[in-house]
């Protein structure tokens, strides 16, 4: 019998997007800087929160709390106080290896918990925290390439999400995610770069030039290269799908 496919998620995705976008659009393009480093400092630290659950939650749920808090103060340092932000990195790094050996067990968690730990705060606070520094730093243009990456991935899942459906046949990674496959990954990835482009040639700069945007923010953007969007689009597609 051929297997089932999974039931569609399409309904609750689309929901969410209805509510969450504007609001995020919005903190983007209109709110104080501010706001949106909130939003990045929820998001790097649910981030540390679910790495860190997911990868020693069960041996050591104080040790995923302790961790998340790291986090939170590890990117309120990169955003507001950046000159301070390398001695941040060393100290949490030192934390975490106190908290652990304080509390050994036996070296395998300990090692396993630690490393898990620095991971979850190099992946999910100064990666990821690079978005809120792009969007403060980077003028006039930095609300536009915030729309740039968020696009890319956004449409890097959608075209994933709908390739998949319609072609996959081979599995991608089943021991980490077994319902995506080789052709969705494709998929995702020709409709990220195909849009980068798109975005960068006229969606973009016709944002910037409407009499929305111009008459209320001040927008600049430099319209790239075909090799620089793909230098952008490439490596952030990579990124978002072995991230999800």
């Amino acid at each position: 019998m051929a297997e089932e496919k999974k039931k569609s998620d399409l309904v609750p995705r689309l929901m969410t997007a209805v509510v969450a976008i504007p609001v995020l659009l919005y903190l983007i393009f209109a709110a104080p800087v501010w706001a949106f480093g909130l939003l990045v400092l929820w998001a790097t630290t649910t981030s540390v929160w679910e790495y860190c659950n997911m990868t020693f939650g069960k041996e050591h749920k104080t040790g995923v709390w302790f961790v998340s808090a790291l986090g939170a103060a590890l990117f309120a340092t990169m955003f507001w106080r950046i000159e301070f932000f390398l001695p941040a990195l060393v100290v949490c790094g030192l934390l975490v290896f106190l908290f652990f050996l304080f509390l050994y067990k036996n070296q395998r968690d300990s090692s396993h918990q630690i490393g898990s730990s620095i991971t979850a705060l190099v992946y999910g606070v100064v990666m990821f925290g690079t978005i809120a520094l792009l969007h403060r730093d980077a003028g006039p243009a930095g609300p536009l390439w915030i729309l740039m990456v968020l696009c890319i991935v956004w449409l890097s899942d959608t075209g994933a999400y709908f390739s998949g459906r319609a072609f996959g046949k081979h599995k991608l990674y089943p021991a980490v995610s077994p319902n995506k496959s080789v052709e969705g990954a494709v998929g995702g990835f020709i409709v990220s770069i195909v849009s980068a482009l798109a975005l960068n040639a006229g969606f973009i700069p016709m944002i910037e030039a409407s009499s929305f945007f111009s008459d209320t923010l001040q927008l600049d953007w430099t319209r790239l290269s075909t090799i620089d969007v793909l230098v952008v689009a490439v490596p952030a597609n990579i990124l978002a799908q072995c991230g999800d």
